[in-house]
């Protein structure tokens, strides 16, 4: 009986072959993730828009990201055999496009609190996120090459960027209580570099998921 399934379980493989396209579908999400980061370091360094444009750019970049998380979908519903666990597929699809809302939500709360002089701390929080952006490929391309032994420095990387992270939200809210007087501005820029730190945390749960579902398929 185990033949006649094995026999029919490589009969159907061979009918219906993996779908490779998914981690192409993952690599554009990553260079979705890519643009909006770039905008982001524009915004609190160079400042070639003001706020209102950097934040329709960031929606545009965003509107992108979920259309391609929805043809993610569409060949989970599609295809029959995946190159990963169909849950895995559609989790991670999820997970890389809320990096992307976290960022958006940034700029978009640098507009709404019309933030326009940017502290160290938030020009910290953008290398740190351009370091984390470049770390995100390389891990996608690990997870499509299945090179496990490559992620996993890669993986530490980005856990000594988050806790670069969470030191620099620590001081930067220390030093907004000594040195501002006023509340509401206060309550403003802790809200920003708080969502700042979430999307630090956001690049460390995706590079661990991903390392999971490598580990699963090796």
């Amino acid at each position: 009986m185990k033949k006649v399934i094995d026999w029919f379980v490589n009969k159907t493989k061979s009918l219906f072959p993996r779908d490779v396209s998914f981690f192409g579908l993952f690599r554009k999400i990553g260079e979705q993730q890519e643009k909006i980061v770039l905008l982001f370091i524009e915004q609190v360094t160079k400042r070639s828009f003001d706020n209102v444009e950097y934040s329709r750019k960031a929606e545009i970049i965003e509107h992108d990201s979920d259309a391609i998380v929805k043809q993610v979908s569409h060949y989970l519903r599609d295809v029959f055999i995946t190159p990963l666990d169909r849950d895995d597929i559609h989790h991670l699809s999820h997970e890389l496009d809320n990096v992307i809302d976290l960022i958006e939500d940034a700029i978009i709360r640098i507009e709404m609190y019309d933030i326009n002089d940017y502290s160290p701390a938030i020009v910290g929080f953008a290398q740190l996120i351009k370091e984390a952006s470049v770390n995100l490929i390389k891990v996608i391309d690990c997870m499509t090459e299945n090179d496990s032994n490559r992620l996993q420095p890669l993986k530490m990387e980005i856990s000594e960027l988050e806790r670069k992270a969470d030191t620099l939200r620590k001081n930067e809210i220390i030093r907004l209580h000594k040195e501002l007087q006023d509340t509401k501005l206060i309550v403003q820029h802790e809200k920003v570099i708080e969502r700042l730190e979430r999307v630090m945390d956001q690049y460390r749960k995706v590079v661990e998921m991903i390392d999971r579902v490598v580990v699963k398929v090796t």
